[in-house]
C-alpha cells in the first residue's frame, strides 16, 4: 500500500515499500515506488559523513544490475562498512552493514 506495486505475495524486495510506510508515517516525502534507487530523487542530497543516524537514508547498489538497489536508514559508519536498518534484509527488519563501495547516495528527508 506504500507504493505503487501491486504485489501479490511477501516474496519481493520490499526494502523501499518499508521506507516508503516509514515516511508516510512521519509526514516525510517519499518515492511512493518500489524501486529503491528511486530514493535517489528524493530529499537533499547529502555526503555520507554528513549523515545523521536515524534520520537520514542510504541508497545501495545491489549486484551486477544497473536498477538493482537496496533502501535504508542511516546508523552509523563502521570502518569500510555502513550501518542501516531496513527492511529485506534476511526477509527481516534488521540491521546490517553494507560497503561503503555499494553507496550510491545519502539523502536526507524534509517535511
Amino acid at each position: 500500500e506504500a507504493t505503487t506495486l501491486s504485489a501479490t505475495s511477501d516474496e519481493i524486495p520490499w526494502c523501499s515499500a518499508f521506507v516508503n510506510r516509514l515516511a508516510w508515517l512521519l509526514r516525510l516525502p517519499r518515492s511512493k515506488s518500489a524501486a529503491a534507487r528511486s530514493w535517489l530523487e528524493v530529499g537533499v542530497a547529502l555526503e555520507l559523513v554528513e549523515a545523521r543516524a536515524a534520520w537520514d537514508i542510504v541508497i545501495f547498489r545491489r549486484g551486477t544490475s544497473p536498477t538493482a538497489g537496496h533502501v535504508a536508514i542511516f546508523a552509523g559508519l563502521e570502518g569500510d562498512r555502513v550501518r542501516v536498518i531496513g527492511g529485506t534484509q534476511s526477509n527481516n527488519v534488521t540491521m546490517a552493514t553494507f560497503p561503503l563501495t555499494e553507496v550510491l547516495g545519502v539523502r536526507r528527508l524534509r517535511p
